[in-house]
């Protein structure tokens, strides 16, 4: 105790010491810094100038451009310099008056001008933005781009109220969405088009499609999304409508922390009680740890009461009052170091939301002179959780080197409940109806890239990747319970039914390209070869049951759902049985081997010409079961395709392209529409067929374009397309006992040509605030053909391709004032009513009229979109489907349409918050 007495007075001693008396150092004089950055291109070609010189005029030293031509300077001191760059056979330039902000980066690109001179001229010359996260910036790339190419960058990404990438990408032009997911490139549905995530191919969630669905793409992490319409040799050759690129976002130059956070309202939706199950914190991160398939024994018999408690005993839900959607999200990123700088950024977005339909139909009419057809209307409650995130890492170890490393993961759930009423003619019945289905999708893609400049071999450069992605799409629950109504108490009817299926895809790809640069006349020329390895397995495993009622005890019969299908009831008073030729096992070995050479060749000043082969080898084994199993059914097909494209690019002026292209493409069928299965999708009564006799179809394209870009980040084009089909693939429907049953077929030929035009002008010449408006459009007129084998369907020729809009038109309206941090933008689109399904013919009538198709008939859409910066806090208001339109499908036919399914989505209105905390 007296020792800590003595610390204690020692300790008050020493706090008594006078702090005048202690004279601290003055501080060390602080130095505001910056750095500039940029990047170094060919102006004419686009190709980065790797090894050019940049110096700041006043600073000692000098950098280097990397192989992207980017260069950036160590820090200096703040204040205003002039910037020169130079490489030998360009015209050096000089930018004046950059000036460098304290603790900030400025961003100096430059746009290189071919001239066999010497190092020490000097020109002084406008600068031109290149990184396609901005407007301008994507348009220089599309104008200095070898092929015919459209885009939307972050920049107009994040000026407009859309979510996922299936929002983003139906403002781009010759662009239409169907489903809200699946992308539609110059009247050609998915099938017809390419997706690829940061270059690489992805596999697929969707058991339906070849192509992964865009939605799973949170907006919030895109960096641009570019649709490439001609081919060329060193882009995959399975496309004819267009090659979707998806990009992440890349590193910033400088280090940064955003927080943001989003509420969303509902018209029909917010603050309106609808049905929901119970959720668990598994379920707010996508996760339905309470959903359990049952076991394999099960899933191949008949599910017992054991296996029935696997199940989650949900069918109404309770009614539960639906709050505002939530959506947060963050990101990080920077760069660190000088001489081996390390970029990297990392992100993550989350959406939970709600979305109420009432009085949804959904009807089948066999034809319109027949009374017979079923339907239900029914009001459908989900509840959506969706997440994503990405990791990006690139380090530059020497300006000759740059190795990358990307990765993305996204995930999303949905529950959903309905409930309404039905009729079915062919039964003379009408009855009450409930349905429950649970998707859980996912998507993984990690990627490996290395950029080399090969000195010794000439500056020849060496890019190689090699990505692993896998998708999964897990639906542990499907199932429909059907009340007869017509009866004194409403009796549970032999119409219910149960499914349960589980797709995995996964994508192995290796790829290699060698660019080896040579001089044509004075002028730089590239020749390019190349090659790819892509594996692609896919494991699907189903089972579809239907309840079968007993007699022994029918007053279970006319219990609620919930109680009916207890566990203990399962065996004695319901029977679920397997029903064998629906919904089987498939898997599949989807391989390609890719190899190509492709020559860029300055023929003249402004004249320019890329082109060469692709060949494919496509290797594809569908088994009707298991790989295992020896006697298994396979479907082989082994096809080499050789494919040669040219696209000729005269630049009139600096400003002006005239384009000509042509290219031989290829469009295959989808292992499931090869897989002896009859396959019944959510929320409709019709199953899909495969067809083993498929085979893929070809394509012969030409394109044509004019295109000016009078000022940075503004466009005038019109093109015109045109395309003949081989064995084209549509999608069919069957006739007498399979009208309710659609498959792929090949048809006899088809066509399709069309014109695209884009416009971006700004508005400076108006007076006063009107001239911070820009304005843009883009509209695309289509028209196709295509004829079915008369032998299986009928008369049925000169039909619209499936999908194709005649139609198509964007618009947007945006106001900015950088000194305000203010901005609002204004979009429409539209399409105009397309055919969403060929109806049924009769072969053995070829004079009768056409197929009767069924519609999805054309609606527009109004969003807006309202931002304000204020110090590092930036504000948010987004309203989209202003309009309220209700989706519509109808059977066409001479007395008029008839009504087979209508709903509305209601309109959309979020508050969102990001602040800026470096």
């Amino acid at each position: 105790m007296a020792t800590t007495r003595v610390l204690l007075g020692l300790a008050l001693a020493l706090a008594a010491v006078p702090l005048a008396a202690q004279q601290p150092a003055p501080p060390a004089p602080v130095t505001a810094t910056g750095r500039i950055t940029g990047r170094i291109v060919d102006r004419e070609s686009g190709r980065a100038l790797s090894l050019a010189r940049v110096i700041v005029v006043g600073i000692p030293g000098v950098v280097e451009s990397d192989l992207d031509g980017r260069y950036r300077t160590p820090l200096i001191p703040a204040g205003v310099y002039s910037l020169r760059a130079a490489i030998i056979g360009y015209s050096p330039q000089q930018r004046d008056s950059v000036r460098v902000p304290n603790g900030g980066v400025v961003t100096v690109d430059f746009g290189m001008t071919v001239r066999a001179i010497e190092l020490d001229e000097l020109a002084v010359e406008a600068d031109v933005p290149v990184t396609p996260r901005t407007d301008a910036g994507l348009l220089a790339a599309q104008q200095a781009a070898p092929g015919v190419s459209d885009g939307i960058s972050s920049e107009a990404i994040s000026r407009n109220p859309d979510s996922d990438g299936g929002d983003v990408i139906r403002r781009v032009t010759g662009v239409a969405v169907f489903d809200k997911k699946f992308v539609i490139v110059r009247g050609l549905n998915e099938r017809y088009s390419t997706t690829q995530l940061n270059g690489s191919d992805l596999p697929s969630p969707e058991p339906l499609k070849k192509v992964a669905p865009l939605d799973i793409f949170p907006a919030s992490l895109l960096e641009s999304i570019v649709t490439t319409k001609t081919a060329t040799p060193d882009k995959p050759g399975d496309f004819a409508g267009g090659a979707v690129e998806i990009r992440t976002k890349d590193f910033p130059e400088q280090l940064t922390l955003q927080l943001g956070v989003t509420q969303g309202f509902n018209s029909q939706t917010t603050f309106r009680r609808s049905a929901i199950g119970p959720r668990t914190t598994s379920d707010f991160f996508g996760f339905g740890t309470g959903r359990r398939r049952p076991n394999r024994t099960a899933l191949e018999g008949t599910i017992d009461e054991r296996a029935m408690e696997s199940f989650r005993n949900v069918w109404t839900g309770r009614q539960d009052e639906a709050l505002p959607n939530l959506g947060l999200s963050f990101n990080v990123g920077g760069q660190v170091g000088e001489q081996a700088p390390l970029g990297f950024i990392m992100a993550l977005t989350y959406s939970n939301r709600r979305q109420f339909t009432p009085d949804k139909l959904l009807a089948f009419v066999p034809a319109l002179e027949d009374a017979s057809g079923n339907g239900r209307l029914l009001d459908e409650s989900s509840v959506e959780v969706e997440w994503g995130g990405i990791a990006n890492f690139s380090w530059r170890p020497t300006p000759a080197i740059k190795l990358g490393w990307k990765n993305l993961y996204t995930r999303s759930a949905e529950e959903l409940l309905v409930s309404g009423t039905g009729y079915s003619y062919e039964n003379a019945i009408t009855y009450r109806t409930y349905g429950v289905q649970y998707v859980e999708r996912e998507l993984v893609q990690t990627q490996l890239t290395g950029e080399h400049l090969l000195g010794f071999l000439g500056n020849t450069r060496l890019d190689w990747k090699g990505t692993l992605a896998r998708a999964r799409r897990n639906e542990p629950d499907n199932r429909r319970a059907n009340y007869v109504t017509t009866t004194t108490v409403p009796t549970l009817s032999q119409l219910n039914e149960w499914q349960v299926r589980d797709l995995e895809d996964k994508v192995t790809t290796g790829q290699a390209d060698l660019t080896i640069p040579w001089r044509l006349r004075r002028r730089d020329a590239t020749f390019k070869v190349g090659g790819l390895l892509r594996d692609k397995p896919r494991d699907f495993a189903s089972g579809y049951f239907q309840v079968s009622t007993q007699s022994n005890d029918p007053a279970i019969l006319t219990l609620p759902p919930e109680q009916a299908f207890a566990p203990e009831n399962i065996g004695s008073a319901l029977l679920v049985n397997r029903f064998e030729g629906v919904g089987r096992d498939y898997q599949a070995d989807d391989d390609l081997t890719a190899f190509y050479g492709m020559a860029d060749l300055p023929l003249l000043p402004g004249v320019r010409l890329v082109g060469g082969l692709r060949v494919e080898h496509w290797r594809l084994n569908v088994y009707n079961g298991s790989r295992s199993d020896p006697t298994t059914p396979v479907v082989f097909r082994r096809p080499w395709d050789y494919l040669w494209s040219a696209n000729l690019t005269l630049a009139l002026n600096e400003a002006m392209n005239v384009r000509l292209a042509g290219f031989r493409s290829v469009a295959r069928p989808d292992p499931r529409e090869l897989a002896q299965d009859r396959y019944t999708p959510v929320a409709s009564e019709c199953t899909v067929a495969g067809d083993t006799t498929l085979v893929d179809s070809k394509i012969l394209n030409g394109d044509i374009r004019w295109e000016y870009y009078p000022r940075l980040g503004e466009i005038f084009a019109i093109s015109g397309f045109y395309k003949k089909f081989t064995d084209p693939l549509v999608e069919v429907v069957g006739a007498g006992a399979n009208a309710c049953t659609s498959f792929t077929a090949n048809g006899l030929q088809a066509r399709n040509y069309g014109v695209e035009l884009e416009v971006r002008r700004a508005l400076d010449f108006l007076p006063g605030f009107l001239g911070k408006l820009s304005a843009g459009a883009n509209a695309t007129i289509l028209h196709s053909s295509v004829d079915l084998d008369p032998v299986r369907f009928g008369n049925a020729r000169d039909l619209p391709l499936q999908g194709l809009s005649p139609f198509v038109l964007n618009a947007s309206l945006v106001w900015s004032d950088p000194d305000w941090g203010t901005s609002i933008s204004l979009l429409f689109n539209y399409f105009d009513t397309r055919v969403a399904r060929y109806g049924s013919g009769d072969p053995t009538n070829q004079t009768q009229a056409p197929p009767i198709n069924v519609l999805e008939e054309g609606r527009h859409s109004l969003d807006v979109k309202w931002q304000q910066r204020l110090g590092p806090m930036k504000l948010s208001l987004s309203g989209t489907n202003l309009t309220n339109q209700p989706v519509r499908w109808s059977l066409d036919g001479s007395s008029g349409r008839v009504l087979t399914r209508r709903w509305k989505t209601g309109t959309g209105w979020s508050l969102g918050v990001t602040y800026d905390v470096f």
